[in-house]
């Protein structure tokens, strides 16, 4: 609808995630909200900012950047496939996609034109993959040691 390019990849991908994001984060708070340390801190009176914040952030926070993560992987895939069927950044522009596909008339002479990109596009959603799995064993309090 708005066209290729790699504004359009961008925009398309930004409006897709955000409502996805919004329905992980409002489960993870209804999760954290039912929990009984939220029951204690409302009955000893602490306000609600302080409640928000301190609690329901914090516990909150690993599961979305887990996702976000693991969204940012998908991302990546999704901008590669459609570069890939000439729908994203239009040359001059360096995108993995495109090289990919450029190399795509090229595979039995010279591999390397399309396998690297390829290669290249595996090893950022698994480092971004490796990344989320780091952050949720960083930011999960539960899975602290004390």
């Amino acid at each position: 609808m708005i066209g290729s390019g790699l504004n359009a990849i961008i925009a398309a991908l930004v409006v897709a995630t955000i409502p996805t994001v919004a329905r992980v984060t409002r489960g993870a708070a209804l999760v954290v909200m039912a929990q009984d340390f939220m029951e204690a801190g409302r009955s000893i009176g602490l306000p609600d900012f302080t409640l928000m914040w301190r609690y329901l952030a914090l516990n909150c926070i690993s599961s979305v950047f887990v996702y976000l993560t693991l969204r940012f992987a998908q991302s990546i895939l999704l901008g590669a496939v459609l570069s890939f069927l000439g729908l994203g950044a239009q040359p001059p522009a360096a995108e993995l996609g495109m090289m990919a596909s450029s190399g795509r008339n090229e595979l039995f002479i010279a591999p390397h034109i399309a396998t690297l990109p390829s290669l290249m596009i595996v090893i950022i959603v698994l480092c971004a993959n490796i990344l989320g799995d780091a952050l949720r064993d960083l930011l999960d309090p539960r899975l602290r040691k004390l």
